[in-house]
């Protein structure tokens, strides 16, 4: 049911009377109107039934108007006629039931119903109340179960009143119901087609409209208070078929809709059907009786009955009869056999089971479908709790008890109980027990990181840094990106929200667009499920019905006029723009949408004009006109404000909107989502990302072209090296070859050098002379050397001390001492310039601070003056003025609340004796009706004794004449059985007969328009059979003749004249033939009633004389009891009269206390106004007084802010001076310090010459000892050449040819050019190697073959491998070139591992990463919304929308973070549920997928926040569904908590038939216009 709830507030009719007799008389002399009475206004709905704030008074003064009276209720326009109508022929009892829901499915069990209630009826003598819905569905009677329910109905013998209910009627008027050929196959049966008053009770038939039922209620009421004086009391029961405020539609469900209960009488019972709970609706008289057995799921464990009211009794209950027919509803659910549970019995689990299993069932009355669907959230619950069991667990199945044959069970079971209890459920459908089981959705796992959607950006990056076990540098780097993000000022926060907007729509107006060419309007608002059909009149094109109306056109219009789209279903895409030519009307110049409503309580505008060129819009809100120079940026205006964003999604369906979303991509799914979470920021870092990624990209192209150039190199290097490398090996095989040659010229000279051992004697003595000079030079040498270190030693004392720095080091240190001294003075000059410059900024702005204090003291001392001449008053007299305010408000408070206690008092004197004077008048009114009673049970007691008498006196002492009539009343009553048989079978073959006669009529005349067809043949044909047949046809308005002959309706062939005029003259006959039939029918129906009449005015006699005698005794009875009423109401009424006497003395007493109350108020309110103006101007003088002393502190402020800045600007001054001849004495210290610096500097530079000195000195010495080395070298050579034998020599050799040649000269001649002049030691070490060259002259020959052998042998060992020398520098610069491919290869290592990093950031900020865990709180919403709407339209089906899916790939991670949408349907004929994707489902299966997932999206929309609307508009969404998908979507459609929900159908769809009510595009010469709340029969 919708979840509105219309607050009345009009007086209930049953305190008219009360009302109106505080107005003053009797029932006779009241203002209550009589039988007929005024009931309101006919209004199209319920909101424009008028109400009045004045309550009952206001609506019996119009009432009372004649010249504004409204159209009166007959409530005798409907009462039954005929004698067996008669209220005296009527049972007192009467046995009642409702909700009968006659389908094809029901027919058996309806049947039984029928035959049990007429054999209690029956067997008790009573007579049959139906209430209402006898059919199950509206506008469309079922064939079969017609003739069954006429045929049994035929035979009953019991007077049956029936009430049509909704599901009854065709016409949402009502007048036109499916109840009227039962009443025309019993004349014992009579339906009621409008408001009657008849047995003393009200009968009110099912009304949409509430105020035809208030006219109703009205009317009884006031009928009742006309007849009270006559007889006892008019109305003792009100019968109907009614919606109740607060009655139970189930054990969950409270109805919010309907009527209120007070409008109904309280003190008389109300019974009534629609709901099918039997139960009174607390805190009144109203009772629904209930359905007779369980219709639907809701009703699951219902006790269902029969009631016997007793007339006589007020038409309280006298019996109940219990009910057990038909099929049952059970529900239970599988538990884990650890855990064993209890089955589910029907009365614990009521109405918690949404799904039904057919199409009847989803369409069944609103009570059930309210019932049905009522506890989706205990279902919810229910499944949840099953499908969270293991799957692999074992399952317990215990059924409920006393399960039999055509009982329904609804097994609520996961997967693996289904499976496991194939066989036993299989075995249930054997025994006759209707099982469907209902498989729940896999348990859905709790979010990863729960309440995601709710945390900052950083704490859900956190979080999924943590579960996805992202690396920490990765996470820092994501982690830093967002702060960046966040604190870039570019709106982007940890607050931040989207957008709430609440719209409530409330008209549209369309002109010139599309086929509407003139202005229409059209309500939106609290429309209630409102069904938009067309239809299309004075068409050339056949077959067209209600397409191309304007249908989709006016209910997309406030979307073109919002957003500038409309559905684009022939585009694809439901954004597309339409064209605007397509848009304006043919015979318009342009066309026009306006747009009104409420925005977060705001009323806006929006209108949208097109012509053929270009467009504008208009906006306004909240009365301000949004309206920019450019359409688009009024757009965006309109987009902000109206979500509009989303009003294509969640409030107007198109055509092809309804699957968008199932059928959406993980990208496009995501994209809807963000429209209800923001994820502006996780775009803004998926961009940061892709930047920072692609950075390293780029830098690792870079890295790798050069690492590639590295590489060449290398190689080139590498192979060079090789060759080289090759090379040096074969030159070091020739170097072997030369020096094995070398080795074997040096034997052969080993016997030269023999010869000259004896040479060498004699230069030995020589040269041992020549030692000992150079001995003696050396010694000089080193006397020299000494002298040299004692005076650089001195030198250096002088200089650097004994341990300390030295001196030059000392003035360094000093000079930079003094230079940081000099600085640190040049920055105190600055600090105090700087302090100088702002004691002059303070002095000045103390100076502008003074002037300013002073001007506003002034200003305040001449405030304070203007007061003070204007209220001379001194201060002291304001303020005991002021002080007395205080006092007089407590008074005034004091005195205001004995007012108020004097008012109540007064009220409540005045309440009370108007309610004396009623209870007076009404006291009084009994006592005279209980007079009139005593006197009319007199004068009756009377007449029936008299009666009695006469009656006696003419059968006194004839027993025969009383055996006579004894005999006679049975005969009669037997005649009148024998006689009602016959007349019941009689009426049954008059229906056939008469059905049977307008049957051929029918078909004569449709074989007689055939002649239309074929012109004017056909025409004439219709003439001539016309005359023979002794008719007349003439053409209807607007009927015409073609040329030619009749054209078959069915093979489209034309017809012969001869043929054709045969077969009309054949139906003609068959016609006049069942048309006579009929006749004589109707006249034995005639007869028979004639003599039932004849035999039930038989049986009355007789049964007259029988109870005269018991008349009597109870008329006696009767009238003591009157009269005995009669005395008790006189005293009544004269205590009553006394008591409202004291009670007028008392409301004149409490006036009068009013009035002095008052008086005293006035005057304190004076007081309070001079004190209040006392208390201002205190206040006045106190303020002007506070401001002029702080404008005085002010300027005393400001003085001392000046004194301060002085004394800083004179320290300043004085530091400044201070600090320049402290700068003075730095520079000269730092040039004292620039000079010690140079003087010890050229105290280093004497250091410097004599060490250089010593150091020549040192030279000489080393060459003294170099030349001692020679010669005692020589001498030894020349000694070893003398001595040594041929071995020595051999040896010698060898040991040249493998070691070194030293050029004497050539070592001599590196010391002598730096060397002081030779002394006389050097002249005799000359001489020594001169004589041991001479002596060995012998052996020259030899010595120079030697010489030369050994230069030979040097230049060997000397010679340089130039190819290894090459092959050496070509390695160093290829370990040159390692080294730099190393570190290119280490830096690309580096931005490999930099691009990896930030690929792992880019991949996380995807939509398949975080923002899949943002979304999965709210896919966990809308898959908990779309699952609560796909079980109201299938059991077989269900819907899971998983975060992510299962990865196909072995070595993957297992899931891959999309977005699934997992369809589970189950196999026909099995229990077993199989994954489907979208593309395999059916069409009606895709259908109710996308329609539940479309409509969880607009709920999950509403309860964020995103956008609230009032409004859903659904264009052709039940296309491909089956009759069952159509009911159970239109069950579903009446939950949502929606005002108005608008649905485009074809007309006389079986979807129609199932709303409140039906808006009718109606379309004429091109032109539409629309037709609410249309009255029109759907059929």
């Amino acid at each position: 049911m919708l979840s509105r709830t219309l607050r009345y507030r009009k007086t209930s009719p049953w305190l008219w009377k009360q009302r109106a007799s505080l107005t003053g008389g009797s029932s006779g002399g009241s203002n209550v109107p009589p039988a007929s009475v005024a009931a309101g206004t006919r209004g199209r709905g319920l909101e424009q039934a008028p109400t009045h704030a004045d309550g009952a008074a206001a609506d019996v003064d119009a009432a009372a108007s004649a010249s504004a009276e409204p159209p009166a209720v007959d409530l005798s326009l409907h009462v039954p006629r005929g004698p067996q109508w008669e209220a005296a022929a009527l049972p007192q009892r009467w046995l009642a039931f409702s909700d009968l829901h006659v389908s094809h499915r029901t027919r058996r069990t309806c049947l039984a119903v029928l035959e049990a209630v007429h054999e209690a009826a029956a067997a008790r003598g009573a007579g049959i109340l139906f209430l209402g819905d006898f059919w199950h569905t509206r506008g469309t009677l079922p064939v079969e179960p017609l003739n069954e329910v006429v045929g049994q109905l035929a035979g009953w013998q019991q007077p049956t009143l029936m009430l049509p209910g909704n599901h009854d009627q065709v016409s949402l008027g009502g007048e036109v119901h499916a109840l009227t050929p039962l009443a025309a196959a019993n004349p014992a049966i009579h339906a009621f087609d409008g408001p009657t008053m008849f047995l003393d009770a009200l009968w009110l038939p099912y009304r949409r409209e509430r105020a035809k039922l208030e006219a109703a209620l009205a009317a009884a009421a006031a009928a009742a208070a006309a007849e009270a004086g006559t007889r006892g009391q008019a109305l003792q029961a009100v019968f109907a078929h009614t919606d109740i405020i607060g009655a139970l539609m189930n054990e969950a469900y409270q109805a919010h809709d309907g009527l209120p209960p007070d409008l109904f009488p309280p003190d008389i019972p109300t019974w009534t059907g629609h709901y099918h709970k039997p139960h009174t609706v607390p805190g009144s008289r109203i009772t629904y009786i209930g359905s007779p057995y369980q219709v639907t799921r809701a009703e699951a464990g219902q006790q269902k009955r029969l009631l016997l009211l007793d007339r006589s009794t007020g038409w309280e209950v006298a019996e109940e009869l219990p009910l057990d027919l038909g099929p049952r509803y059970f529900a239970a659910a599988a538990k884990p056999a650890a855990a064993p549970a209890a089955p589910l019995e029907a009365s614990e689990v009521g109405e918690e089971v949404a799904p039904v299993s057919v199409a009847a069932e989803a369409a069944a009355g609103e009570a059930g479908l309210a019932g049905a669907a009522s506890d989706s959230e205990s279902e919810a619950a229910l499944l949840a709790a099953v499908a969270e069991q293991p799957a692999a667990a074992e399952f317990e199945l215990q059924l409920p008890e006393g399960l039999r044959p055509g009982d329904r069970l609804l097994l609520t079971l996961p997967a693996a109980a289904a499976k496991q209890h194939q066989k036993h459920l299989r075995k249930l459908e054997r025994q006759g027990i209707e099982v469907e089981v209902l498989t729940p959705p896999e348990a859905r796992a709790a979010p990863r990181i729960g309440a995601a959607d709710g945390l900052g950006p950083q704490q859900l990056w956190e979080r999924y840094c943590s579960w996805q076990r992202l690396p920490a540098v990765a996470a820092g780097a994501g982690g830093e990106l967002l702060r960046g993000l966040l604190a870039g000022g570019s709106g982007l926060g940890e607050g931040a929200e989207q957008q709430h907007t609440s719209i409530q729509f409330q008209a549209v107006e369309v002109e010139g667009y599309f086929s509407f060419r003139d202005p229409v309007r059209y309500d939106l608002a609290k429309r209630g499920l409102v069904v938009v059909t067309g239809q299309v009149h004075d068409t050339a094109e056949a077959g067209v019905e209600s397409n191309g109306a304007g249908k989709t056109a006016l209910m997309m219009a406030p979307l073109w006029a919002l957003t500038g789209s409309v559905d684009a279903r022939a585009e694809g895409s439901s954004t597309a723009r339409a064209v605007l030519a397509d848009i304006i009307n043919d015979e318009s110049k342009r066309a026009r949408v306006r747009v009104e409503g409420t925005v977060n309580g705001a009323p806006f505008v929006v209108e949208r004009t097109a012509n053929k060129r270009s467009s504008s819009v208009t906006f306004e809100l909240g009365g301000e006109d949004l309206t920019t120079q450019e359409n688009r940026l009024t757009q965006e205006r309109i987009d902000a404000a109206l979500g509009a964003d989303l009003l294509g999604r969640a409030v107007f369906y198109g055509q092809s909107d309804i699957t968008a979303l199932l059928e959406a991509s993980d990208r496009a799914f995501k994209q809807e989502l963000s429209k209800l979470v923001d994820l502006e920021v996780w775009a803004r870092a998926k961009e940061a990302s892709r930047r920072e990624l692609g950075s390293r990209q780029d830098a690792l192209k870079e890295a790798g072209a050069a690492l590639r150039e590295r590489q060449q190199q290398a190689d080139a290097l590498q192979q060079q090296a090789a060759g080289l490398q090759q090379d040096a090996a074969e030159w070091e095989g020739r170097h072997a070859a030369a020096a094995a040659a070398l080795q074997e010229e040096a034997g052969q000279l080993l016997a030269r050098l023999r010869g000259q051992q004896v040479a060498a004697g004699s230069a030995v003595a020589l040269a041992q002379q020549a030692a000992a000079e150079l001995g003696a030079e050396l010694a000089q040498l080193e006397r020299q050397l000494a002298e040299l270190q004692q005076a650089q030693q001195a030198v250096r004392q002088q200089h650097q001390g004994s341990d300390g720095p030295s001196r030059l080091e000392t003035a360094e240190r000093a000079l930079a001492e003094r230079q940081a001294a000099a600085a640190a003075v040049q920055a105190d000059q600055q600090r105090w310039q700087f302090q100088l410059g702002s004691a002059v900024a303070a002095a000045q702005d103390a100076l502008r601070q003074q002037a300013a204090a002073q001007e506003q003291a002034a200003g305040a001392a001449a405030a304070l003056g203007a007061l003070t001449r204007r209220q001379p008053e001194p201060a002291e007299g304001l303020a005991a003025a002021a002080g007395q305010l205080e006092q007089l408000l407590v008074e005034q408070q004091r005195q205001r609340e004995q007012l108020d206690e004097a008012q109540q008092r007064l009220t409540a004197a005045q309440v009370e004796a108007a309610g004396q004077q009623s209870l007076l008048a009404a006291k009084q009114e009994r006592a005279q009706q209980a007079q009139q009673e005593a006197a009319a049970a007199n004068a009756a007691l009377l007449q029936r004794r008299a009666e009695l008498s006469s009656a006696a006196e003419g059968s006194q002492d004839d027993a025969s004449v009383e055996q006579a009539l004894s005999s006679s009343l049975a005969e009669a009553r037997q005649r009148l059985k024998s006689v009602q048989r016959q007349l019941a079978g009689a009426q049954q073959q008059l229906g056939a007969a008469q059905g049977q006669a307008r049957e051929r009529r029918q078909q004569l005349e449709a074989y007689l328009q055939l002649a239309g067809s074929g012109g004017e043949v056909g025409s004439n044909a219709s003439s001539q059979q016309a005359s023979q047949q002794d008719t007349s046809r003439s053409l209807a308005p607007g009927e015409h003749r073609h040329e030619g002959g009749a054209i078959c309706d069915r093979c489209q062939q034309p017809i012969s004249q001869a043929l054709y005029l045969q077969s009309a003259q054949r139906l003609e006959l068959e016609a006049a033939e069942a048309e006579r039939a009929a006749a004589g029918a109707e006249r034995r129906v005639e007869g028979l009633q004639r003599e039932a009449e004849a035999a039930e005015a038989a049986v009355a006699a007789a049964e007259q004389l029988e109870e005269q005698g018991a008349a009597l005794a109870a008329a006696e009875q009767y009238t003591a009891d009157r009269e005995a009423d009669a005395a008790a109401a006189a005293a009544g009424a004269g205590r009553a009269e006394q008591a409202a006497a004291d009670l007028s003395a008392a409301v004149v007493a409490a006036e009068r206390v009013v009035r002095e109350h008052r008086a005293a108020d006035e005057r304190l309110a004076g007081a309070i106004e001079a004190a209040q103006a006392a208390a201002a101007l205190l206040a006045e003088r106190q303020q002007l007084e506070g401001a002029a002393a702080a404008a005085a502190e002010a300027v005393a402020e400001a003085a001392e802010r000046l004194r301060a800045a002085e004394e800083r600007h004179a320290e300043a001054q004085t530091a400044l001076g201070q600090l320049d001849v402290a700068g003075a004495d730095a520079a000269a210290a730092v040039a004292a310090a620039q000079r010690q610096v140079q003087e010890a500097a050229a105290e280093a530079d004497e250091a410097a010459r004599l060490e250089q000195q010593a150091a020549l000195l040192r030279v000489r010495r080393e060459q003294v000892q170099q030349r001692q080395r020679i010669l005692q070298a020589l001498l030894g050579t020349v000694t070893e050449l003398s001595s040594a034998s041929l071995a020595a020599a051999a040896a010698e050799l060898t040991q040249v040819c493998g070691g070194s040649v030293q050029d004497d000269s050539a070592s001599g001649g590196s010391f002598g050019e730096e060397l002081p002049p030779a002394s006389g030691a050097a002249a005799a070490t000359d001489d020594a190697l001169a004589a041991l060259e001479a002596a060995a002259e012998a052996s020259r020959a030899c010595q120079a073959a030697a010489a030369e052998l050994q230069q030979r042998w040097a230049w060997h060992r000397q010679q340089p491998n130039l190819p290894a020398r090459d092959a050496a520098l070509v390695l160093q610069q290829l370990e040159a070139a390692s080294r730099q491919l190393q570190e290119v290869e280490r830096k690309q290592a580096e931005l490999e591992d930099e691009a990896a990093l930030w690929k792992q950031v880019d991949d996380a900020f995807l939509p398949r990463g975080v923002v899949n865990f943002v979304v999965e709180g709210v896919l966990g919403d809308l898959q908990a919304a779309a699952s609560r709407n796909l079980s109201a339209l299938t059991s077989g089906m269900s819907l899971t929308l998983s975060p992510c899916k299962p990865s196909k790939k072995k070595d993957g991670d297992g899931v891959i973070e999309q977005i699934e949408k997992v369809v589970h349907v189950r196999l026909p004929g099995s229990l077993e549920m199989r994954q489907r994707s979208v593309r395999q489902l059916s069409g009606g299966e895709r259908r109710r997928v996308a329609l539940a997932l479309a409509l969880g999206f607009t709920e999950l929309a509403a309860q964020r926040g995103r956008l609230r609307s009032n409004l859903v508009v659904l264009d052709e969404v039940m296309q491909h569904l089956d009759g069952e998908g159509c009911l159970r979507v239109a069950q579903l459609l009446k939950q949502l908590p929606y005002d108005s929900i608008l649905v485009v159908a074809q007309a006389h769809s079986l979807l129609t038939q199932a709303f409140d009510a039906t808006d009718v595009v109606v379309k004429a010469g091109g032109r539409s216009r629309v037709e609410q709340d249309s009255t029109a029969a759907v059929s």
